[in-house]
């Protein structure tokens, strides 16, 4: 592999380019020499792998690197299922001629956990064109051990330590926003909650971006929406108790009015509303189906 000198720095972490085989991106300076990395055609066919999500559009499987220990790495072959299912022209567009996604993923993540916010250590983002079809994407990461946020909630005990974790979460996500990032798929089982120090990892960074400045707040809501309907999914009901607790908890860290967080959470709960009412039942057979898929 023909790794030139050039190198990426975003704060304390270093990546070298990376450039072998068609592929070409950025490589953690740490993982640089792991023999998997020399040839990375043969290594993603290898057997020893689980595979942990197989769909058109992507591959995510789980691999050990000898030397540092397990890491996922997602292959990515279109922005979704739609380019192959459905001939979606602006998606293709945008895959071939917008930047690399493995590549911004691999900087946003980096960027992340300079700024104090815990998600898996990026390792490798790099992209292969092609002259004809769509150039392919492989982002690499290392593993995050802690349970999800889905996983606690599902064994917290009572409400009260539900409560209490949700706590968590609005804070951290407040905090998250105040150094201008949003997340592109914020759910519940997207985020690792550790009890130790009380402090919340982001997964899937596919789509969260990195502002220069203070986003507008329709993009923060955003994230307070999705999380907040998948609580309604989780208690299989749309009681409004477990939203509420995180709602409060965003709002008192992000030092937002009465009257605001009065507002704020009318347009989310009304909002998901409309969206439960419609989809209540497939979102529920989905879930039920997910949990028997896990249960032994």
């Amino acid at each position: 592999m023909s790794i030139p000198h050039r190198q990426l720095t975003i704060g304390q972490r270093a990546f070298r380019r990376f450039h072998a085989q068609g592929w070409d991106g950025w490589i953690n300076v740490d993982w640089a020499e792991a023999a998997e990395f020399q040839d990375i055609d043969k290594w993603l066919e290898e057997p020893q792998q689980d595979i942990v999500l197989k769909a058109l559009c992507r591959t995510v499987a789980r691999r050990s690197i000898g030397g540092h220990g397990v890491v996922y790495s997602k292959l990515m072959h279109a922005q979704n299922d739609g380019v192959f299912t459905k001939n979606e022209l602006f998606s293709k567009f945008k895959w071939k001629f917008y930047p690399s996604r493995a590549k911004c993923i691999l900087k946003t993540t980096a960027r992340m956990l300079e700024m104090g916010h815990h998600c898996p250590i990026p390792v490798l983002g790099i992209r292969r064109k092609r002259l004809a079809g769509l150039p392919t994407d492989l982002f690499v990461s290392t593993e995050l051990t802690d349970p999800t946020v889905e996983e606690r909630l599902k064994n917290a005990a009572d409400h009260g330590e539900r409560r209490e974790l949700l706590a968590i979460c609005g804070r951290e996500l407040a905090r998250f926003h105040a150094d201008g990032f949003i997340h592109g798929d914020f759910l519940p089982r997207n985020t690792c909650l550790s009890m130790d120090n009380a402090t919340l990892s982001y997964l899937d960074n596919d789509r969260t971006r990195h502002w220069p400045r203070t986003p507008f707040f329709h993009f923060q809501r955003r994230n307070l929406t999705q999380f907040c309907f998948n609580l309604y999914v989780l208690a299989q009901s749309d009681s409004p108790e477990l939203p509420e607790a995180f709602i409060d908890a965003y709002a008192a860290a992000a030092r937002r009015s009465e009257q605001r967080l009065m507002n704020e959470k009318r347009a989310i709960f009304a909002q998901n509303a409309r969206r439960w009412s419609a989809t209540a039942s497939k979102e529920l057979k989905a879930a039920r189906a997910a949990s028997a898929k896990t249960t032994p």
